[in-house]
C-alpha cells in the first residue's frame, strides 16, 4: 500500500469529496415475496425497510455465533432486494443461501457481471442506483451501484480503495478476513449495530444474547499506533512484557514513521492511553471510534 499521514486521511474521509471504486465488494440479488422472511431466518439484524431506511448492515452467523458474513442489503421493491458482500466470499455466500433457502419462495442470482460498486460522498456519480451506507462511522458516504457498462463514464475518482482500508483500521472497523472471519464473534469486533435484541430467532441468536445479558468476551478489538514499522510476529504484550494479544491488520506511514494496526488483545486492557509492545517496537492504544459508536447505538 502507498504511506498516507493520518491527518489526511482523516480529513480526505471527513470534509473532502471522495470516490473510488469498491473492488473487494460485489453483488447479488435475491428476488421473490419471502425474501425478507427468508432473511430475517439467517441474519442477525431486523430486515424491516421504510421510506428513510433503504440499506440494512446485518450478518449470519455459526450456530456458536461466529461471523460467517457480513453483508449490506438494498431495497430495491419489495420482492427485490441486492446484496453486497465480498467478492471472495460471494460464491460461498450464494451456496449458503440455497442451503438454507428450503421452500422459501426466492430466486438467488449472481449480479457480479453485471453491475461495478462506488463508495464516495453524495452527488460524485448520476444515473445509477444510489443508497446511503449503513455502516458506522459512514453516515455521509454513499453506495453506488453502476451499469458495468456505464462505469467508463465515471471520470471523477479520487482516491484509491486503499485509502479507505487505511480509514478503516485508523477507526477500528472490521474487514474481512483478517477481523470478519469464523473464528470471531461479532462483539469482539466492537459489532453492536448489526445485531438485533427484539427480532425472532436467527442462527447464532443464543450465544450473542447470552454474551449481551449474562456476560462479556475476552478479547476485542482495539486501535494501536506504534512508533515504527511493525514486526511481522504479531503477538501484542503489555508495558510488562505479559503477552495480551495479536494484531490482525496494519499500515505504515513513511511521513510519520509510524504504523497503524488493528489487533484483538485482553479486553481488560483495551482502553485507550495503554502501553503496548510489538517484539521491540513501542505502542499504544488509541480512542476506537468504531467501538465508542457502536456502544452509543446500543445505549439508545
Amino acid at each position: 500500500m502507498n504511506q498516507i499521514p493520518k491527518a489526511e486521511l482523516e480529513t480526505t474521509f471527513g470534509k473532502k469529496d471522495f470516490l473510488f471504486l469498491s473492488k473487494q465488494k460485489t453483488l447479488i440479488q435475491l428476488k421473490g415475496s419471502e425474501t425478507i422472511k427468508y432473511l430475517n431466518s439467517i441474519s442477525s439484524n431486523e430486515i424491516k425497510f421504510n421510506n428513510n431506511l433503504k440499506s440494512i448492515n446485518t450478518l449470519m452467523l455459526t450456530n456458536k455465533g461466529r461471523i460467517l458474513f457480513e453483508i449490506n442489503i438494498f431495497f430495491i421493491s419489495k420482492d427485490n432486494f441486492f446484496v453486497e458482500c465480498y467478492v471472495e466470499q460471494k460464491k460461498e455466500i450464494i451456496d449458503y443461501l440455497k442451503k438454507y433457502k428450503m421452500s422459501y419462495k426466492i430466486d438467488i442470482i449472481d449480479l457480479s457481471s453485471l453491475y461495478l460498486l462506488y463508495k464516495g460522498t453524495k452527488n460524485s456519480v448520476n444515473h445509477c442506483l444510489t443508497f446511503n451506507s449503513p455502516l458506522v462511522l459512514e453516515d455521509n458516504i454513499v453506495n453506488y451501484i453502476v451499469d458495468i457498462n456505464e462505469a467508463n463514464r465515471i471520470k471523477n475518482i479520487l482516491i484509491d480503495e486503499d485509502d479507505y482500508i487505511r480509514w478503516k483500521i485508523l477507526n477500528g472497523i472490521p474487514s474481512y478476513p483478517n477481523e470478519l472471519n469464523s473464528n470471531i464473534i461479532p462483539i469482539e469486533a466492537n459489532m453492536w449495530t448489526p445485531i438485533s435484541f427484539t427480532k425472532g430467532c436467527y442462527i447464532g441468536q443464543e450465544t450473542i444474547a447470552r454474551i449481551r445479558y449474562r456476560g462479556k468476551v475476552r478479547k476485542t478489538l482495539s486501535c494501536i499506533e506504534l512508533e515504527g514499522h511493525a514486526s511481522e510476529v504479531p503477538d501484542i504484550y503489555d508495558a510488562n512484557g505479559n503477552s495480551i494479544g495479536t494484531l490482525t491488520s496494519s499500515y505504515f506511514s513513511s511521513n510519520e514513521h509510524k504504523t497503524y494496526a488493528l489487533g484483538f488483545i485482553k479486553d481488560e486492557y483495551n482502553l485507550a492511553g495503554n502501553k503496548v509492545k510489538v517484539s521491540s517496537t513501542l505502542g499504544i492504544i488509541n480512542f476506537n471510534n468504531y467501538k465508542e459508536a457502536n456502544l452509543a447505538h446500543l445505549e439508545e
